[in-house]
């Protein structure tokens, strides 16, 4: 939806990034995860998404942070 919103207004296509942040004790023996979020740029303002997430659910984090942008 996103998308389709700059296109209609003749805006630049979003550009995603995606972070990650290192969490808990990588020298335990479950060792340490991997959270990860992203972030959108629509017309040079930048939204965050509102959570962390698994890196099997990146994809969320992507939609969650063009929903804000929405």
């Amino acid at each position: 939806r996103l998308l389709e919103y700059c296109t209609q207004w003749g805006w630049r296509s979003p550009v995603y990034s995606i972070v990650s942040d290192r969490r808990g004790n990588a020298n335990t023996i479950a060792g340490g995860r991997t959270a990860w979020s992203s972030s959108v740029e629509v017309q040079g303002t930048k939204f965050n998404a509102r959570f962390w997430y698994d890196g099997a659910f990146v994809e969320q984090s992507k939609e969650d942070c063009a929903e804000v942008a929405l």
